[in-house]
């Protein structure tokens, strides 16, 4: 028994670490490339005495955006799992709705991104 406890343990520790590392990374290199992109872009534009084309920032900035905003529900979801009351035999609305969406809005950049480069 002790030997499931130890497990358990090491769980409540690695779990928040896994859950940051999976959900806070990605985004975060989202948002720093969409800004050194920006950064080398107004560079260039600057140097050959040109103004920087509002397609090209709008198709960056729209795609970082829209990856985060629909990454956030699923780490969130992801986050607060472990403080949500779990009963397998009658999942709670958390469970049966909010992960249903979350997990439907991962699908949402992938949509978007047509839209975003089309249009940009």
């Amino acid at each position: 028994s002790s030997g499931i406890n130890a497990e358990y343990d090491v769980w409540k520790i690695l779990h928040p670490i896994g859950v940051a590392i999976l959900n806070v990374v990605p985004n975060l290199v989202i948002a720093v490339t969409a800004g050194m992109i920006l950064v080398v872009a107004c560079r260039v534009a600057r140097e050959a005495r040109k103004g920087l084309r509002w397609q090209g920032v709008m198709t960056v900035v729209l795609t970082a955006v829209v990856y985060s905003f629909s990454f956030v529900p699923i780490a969130v979801y992801d986050f607060s799992e472990r403080f949500v009351e779990k009963v397998p035999s009658k999942p709670g609305p958390v469970k049966v709705a909010y992960y249903r969406v979350a997990n439907s809005l991962l699908s949402f950049h992938v949509i978007a991104n047509f839209f975003i480069y089309s249009l940009t």
